[in-house]
C-alpha cells in the first residue's frame, strides 16, 4: 500500500511541555501521519501493528517507541480481537533541546535526542515501566521532573533497535521549513516549480531531497492532503462521500476512492464507520467540533 504522511496539528495545552493520553480498546486506526513534536509511545497492555519511518513493526507488552519530530508514523489494531492499552506523550517540540542546551547536568539528553529523531524501540524493565507511569500520576511541574526522571534512566539502557534508515541532522529543519510553506499556501497549494524555488532548490534537488525525507513525491503528498481534509469531513460532518470529494479537492468519485483507500487502507465508507465507533467508544457528541484527530485517547 502506497502512504502518503499528512501533517496532524497538535493541541498540547497552553502553559504546558508536554500531554499525556491512554487509550484502551480493542479497534484502533491512526494513518501515517506527521508533527514536530516529539513522541513517546508504551504499549502497557497486549499488542499492536505500527508503522514507523521506512519500517513495519508488531508492538508488544512493554515496548516504548521514541519518535522524533516529523517522523512518519500509523498504528493500527492487529485484528485479534484482544484488548490493548497504550500510554503516550506528546512533548512540544523545543522543550527537550532548551533543556539540554541550558543545564550541563543533563548532557545525557543528547543521546536520547538523538534516538528520538532516529525513531527508536526499547523493552522497558519494571523500574522504568513504574517511573514511566509515575509521569501520568503527576501534575504540573512535578510531571514534568517525572518525565526527565524517566528519560535520564532510559539513558543508561541502549534500543532493541533504530526505525529509521536514513537518517539526517538537518531533515528536521528542512521538513519544518517544507511544512510551513505547504501550510502557508493551503488554499492554493504551490506547483513543484514554485515549490522547489521557494526552498532554493532546483526542482531535481528538491524533488530528491522531498523523495528521501517523506518516502513519497510532492504530488503525492499534496494528495495526501486532500485526502486528509476529506478524513477530517468524514468524522466531523453528516455530508455525502460525493460531496466530501469535490470538497476535498479530486475531481471524480472513483478517483477520490482508489486514492482515499490507497492512503488510508480502507475506503472513505469504513474510514467513517471507524471514526464513529471511537467517538462513540469515547462518549463525544456529535455536535462537538472535531478536527482531524488520531490520538483519541483520554487525556490524563
Amino acid at each position: 500500500m502506497t502512504t502518503y504522511p499528512v501533517f496532524e496539528p497538535l493541541d498540547i495545552q497552553q502553559g504546558t511541555s508536554l500531554s499525556c493520553k491512554v487509550f484502551s480498546g480493542r479497534l484502533f486506526f491512526c494513518p501515517i501521519h506527521i508533527h514536530p513534536e516529539y513522541e513517546m509511545v508504551f504499549i502497557s497492555q497486549g499488542g499492536v501493528s505500527s508503522i514507523i519511518g521506512e519500517n513495519q513493526h508488531k508492538l508488544s507488552q512493554h515496548h516504548l517507541l521514541l519518535i522524533g519530530p516529523n517522523l512518519p508514523h500509523a498504528f493500527s489494531n492487529l485484528d485479534d480481537g484482544n484488548y490493548f492499552t497504550s500510554r503516550y506523550i506528546h512533548v512540544k517540540e523545543l522543550v527537550l533541546e532548551t533543556l539540554f542546551r541550558q543545564f550541563q547536568e543533563l548532557y545525557r539528553l543528547e543521546g536520547v535526542i538523538d534516538w528520538f529523531k532516529r525513531g527508536a524501540l526499547f523493552s522497558l524493565k519494571t523500574k522504568q515501566v513504574e517511573l514511566y507511569e509515575q509521569i501520568y500520576q503527576q501534575k504540573d511541574e512535578q510531571r514534568l521532573l517525572a518525565f526527565l526522571r524517566f528519560l535520564l534512566s532510559l539513558a543508561q539502557q541502549v534500543p532493541i533497535r533504530y526505525l529509521r534508515h536514513a537518517y539526517h541532522q538537518d531533515s528536521s529543519q528542512r521538513v519544518q521549513n517544507i511544512i510551513c510553506a505547504i501550510n502557508d499556501n493551503h488554499n492554493a497549494p504551490l506547483t513543484l516549480t514554485q515549490m522547489a524555488s521557494q526552498m532554493n532548490m532546483s526542482v531535481s534537488t528538491f524533488t530528491r531531497h522531498f523523495k528521501k525525507i517523506f518516502g513519497v513525491s510532492y504530488i503525492e503528498y499534496l494528495i495526501g492532503q486532500k485526502v486528509d481534509k476529506a478524513c477530517h469531513l468524514l468524522s466531523s460532518s453528516s455530508l455525502t462521500i460525493t460531496h466530501i470529494a469535490w470538497e476535498a479537492g479530486f475531481t471524480s468519485l472513483s478517483q477520490f476512492n482508489k486514492q482515499f483507500k490507497q492512503h488510508a487502507g480502507v475506503s472513505p465508507r469504513l474510514y467513517r464507520e471507524i471514526r464513529g465507533w471511537s467517538k462513540t467508544l469515547h462518549q463525544k457528541k456529535e455536535n462537538t467540533t472535531d478536527k482531524t484527530e488520531w490520538d483519541i485517547g483520554d487525556h490524563c
